[in-house]
């Protein structure tokens, strides 16, 4: 199956998604934790933005460790 690293203007309510577990707490990760992590399904909502949005801009994206993805 093919993901892709959604933009922030495609969460809106109900949008699915899948994110690695603990990887929404905007702590910086090492790439064995990101190798470690499981990938967890998702519904969104609105009261989520905030931290969907330092997922997607973080140190973590910033360091290829996008802890957040979309099938195509």
């Amino acid at each position: 199956m093919k993901y892709y690293t959604p933009d922030i203007s495609q969460f809106t309510e109900g949008f699915e998604y899948e994110m690695k577990e603990m990887f929404m707490d905007g702590t910086v990760k090492t790439q064995q934790q990101f190798d470690n992590a499981k990938w967890i399904k998702r519904t969104f909502y609105e009261a989520e933005r905030p931290y969907v949005e330092r997922a997607l801009s973080g140190q973590n994206n910033k360091n290829n460790l996008c802890g957040i993805r979309a099938k195509k």
